[in-house]
């Protein structure tokens, strides 16, 4: 009964510690996609030509935090997109919070969306996004790759 009970307890920990690995691996890949490292196809909205790996980088455009300053403090909620970035603050509040979206209803984004958004440009709230943004040709382990590092 004791050595059942020993090797549950260390199977749940070797389990543990399998679920920690991968979702450590899953951030790490994301952050490689997003900042470039790795590559992640796309082109321009309407077209079918590849966009050069340097143009298509997710870290051009976007900040994965923002400056305290530009926080409301208590959340962390971000404010106005900072002036050295093109677009939306990418972080894991301003992802999942509910809010006003491009004119539509307050929405938030899941992994399912996020992945709708490279892919096809269409946002939780079924509003395109504006057209210099790429269309990924992001497989779902890569959707899942940045959606684990950009919610960490």
């Amino acid at each position: 009964m004791a050595m059942g009970i020993t090797l549950a307890i260390i199977l749940a920990a070797a389990g543990a510690g399998a679920w920690w690995w991968y979702q450590q691996a899953q951030q790490s890949e994301g952050e490689a996609l997003f900042r470039g490292e790795q590559p992640l196809p796309a082109h321009l909205a309407g077209q079918t030509m590849p966009l050069p790996a340097m143009a298509t980088r997710c870290i051009n455009c976007h900040e994965t935090r923002q400056p305290a300053a530009l926080t409301d403090g208590a959340s962390g909620a971000s404010g106005a997109v900072i002036a050295r970035t093109y677009a939306s603050p990418l972080s894991a509040v301003w992802l999942k919070e509910a809010r006003l979206r491009h004119g539509g209803p307050a929405t938030a984004y899941d992994a399912q969306s996020l992945c709708q958004v490279l892919r096809n440009g269409i946002d939780p709230a079924k509003v395109m996004v504006s057209t210099v943004m790429p269309r990924y040709d992001a497989t779902e382990a890569q959707c899942t790759a940045l959606w684990a590092y950009l919610t960490s």
